[in-house]
């Protein structure tokens, strides 16, 4: 008997306790116990718990992990999110994927929501996107660009999109750690306007300014507006959300600040695709 692969694996573990339940333990504990004598290593009860929670989850999310199999942090991701979204909500993800081809983790990110692939949403995470991607190019999955987006099912545009955002000075990243598809965006246009080198130095300034600065005295700071010289407000007016910049009177050099600064704001940002 491979004992190893039948302990790493919830849904064999899960099995191996439904078979000796009521015949050479009670609870969870007990098999452990046993199991842990049995399979010489040590074999906590909560585990046992987990792999029965997860082998208890609706047949279309453990079907699609039928190829790649499941393990124990990927049982964990799937219960936290069955516990937090609902169970029914993984389904619905889980209907969408085709799993041919895609790595353990692809498929985890797809059914937990760690990936939103809406063809017309701007609030996807793009560095997670890009780490999909590259993954799957490490793998094999895919050579390009637009053979991933095929297999992931989503638009070519996203995910160059998203490759463009993670390629991004690593200094500047480190200053958005859970950045949003439209504000990364407007850093790589602002990137190609001033530069990589230029925009190191201002990331490694700015995360050495205490306290922190927000999003939008960042945008100012890399754009060159001197911070607190702005009153900034933001609101809801209707269904929009507003951004004010109160700046009082202003020089030349200022207003070319402020109107490189709503050309930003206002920018679509097209991405030539690989």
């Amino acid at each position: 008997m491979h004992t190893e692969p039948t302990i790493a694996d919830p849904l064999h573990l899960a099995a191996l306790y439904h078979a000796g339940y009521g015949v050479q333990w009670n609870s969870y504990r007990e098999a452990a116990t046993v199991l842990a004598t049995q399979f010489n290593t040590n074999i906590g009860f909560a585990r046992i718990r987990e792999a029965v929670a997860v082998s208890d989850l609706p047949s279309e999310i453990l079907a699609i992990f039928n190829e790649v199999g499941l393990v124990n942090s990927t049982a964990r991701k799937l219960l936290k999110a069955a516990n937090t979204e609902g169970a029914s909500t993984l389904v619905a993800r889980a209907r969408k994927v085709d799993p041919s081809g895609k790595s353990r983790s692809t498929l985890t990110a797809l059914v937990c929501g760690e990936v939103t692939f809406q063809r017309s949403t701007r609030f996807y995470k793009p560095l997670l996107l890009a780490k999909t991607y590259g993954d799957g190019l490490k793998e094999g999955k895919w050579v390009s660009a637009k053979e991933a987006a095929e297999r992931l099912g989503i638009d070519r545009r996203t995910v160059t999109k998203a490759i463009s955002i993670a390629s991004l000075p690593s200094e500047v990243l480190a200053l958005f750690p859970d950045m949003r598809a439209d504000l990364g965006e407007r850093l790589v246009h602002l990137t190609k306007i001033r530069g990589s080198e230029k925009m190191k130095a201002l990331a490694i300034e700015a995360s050495r300014t205490i306290p922190r600065l927000s999003h939008e005295e960042l945008i100012g700071h890399f754009v060159g507006l001197a911070r607190n010289k702005a009153k900034v407000k933001l609101r809801r007016s209707g269904g929009n959300l507003v951004l004010e910049y109160h700046l009082g009177p202003v020089n030349e050099v200022a207003e070319s600040k402020i109107s490189l600064m709503a050309v930003l704001l206002n920018a679509e940002i097209s991405t030539r695709p690989k």
